[in-house]
């Protein structure tokens, strides 16, 4: 009788974590064409007053939000969970790549703690929580591309930044 209780118990749970994942993410902010323009608003909002971005790199930022908002419009309401989350990490992908490859001479550290802060903010601002887990992947992307970028001292103040 054990084993049957255990089984259901485990078949629950199992329909329980499928139902959180199939409805998907709720802290996300392209639910809505006006969310999601809140949210890259808010970010840029964020991004520029950091002082860490150059203008070049604050107008390509701006171009990607743009982007995304174009790709909004394109799904007219057809939003799975799945876009939602390409869309999340395709906007944060395109910022980190902006500020790593732009990076010139930029402590590419500060570049992170001021990609990864805006993000942080936006998330609260437009959705009411925040999203740590996804900041985090951020940070660590970062690294990544600041490793593929060749510049050594890049690499390794993104390293520290992703580990903390």
């Amino acid at each position: 009788m054990i084993w049957f209780s255990r089984l259901s118990l485990a078949f629950l749970l199992a329909v329980c974590l499928h139902s959180k994942f199939a409805v998907g993410n709720h802290n996300t902010p392209w639910t809505s064409n006006e969310r999601a323009d809140a949210f890259v608003k808010s970010f840029m909002t964020y991004a520029g007053s950091c002082g860490a971005f150059s203008q070049d790199q604050m107008e390509d930022m701006s171009s990607i939000g743009e982007t995304m908002m174009g790709a909004m419009g394109g799904m007219k309401g057809n939003i799975t969970p799945h876009k939602m989350q390409a869309l999340n990490t395709a906007f944060a992908s395109a910022v980190a790549e902006i500020a790593v490859s732009d990076a010139s001479g930029q402590n590419v550290r500060a570049t992170t703690d001021a990609i990864a802060s805006a993000l942080d903010a936006a998330f609260y601002e437009t959705t009411g929580s925040r999203n740590p887990a996804f900041v985090n992947e951020i940070r660590t992307m970062i690294s990544m591309f600041a490793q593929a970028s060749g510049n050594d001292s890049a690499t390794s103040t993104a390293a520290a930044a992703a580990a903390g």
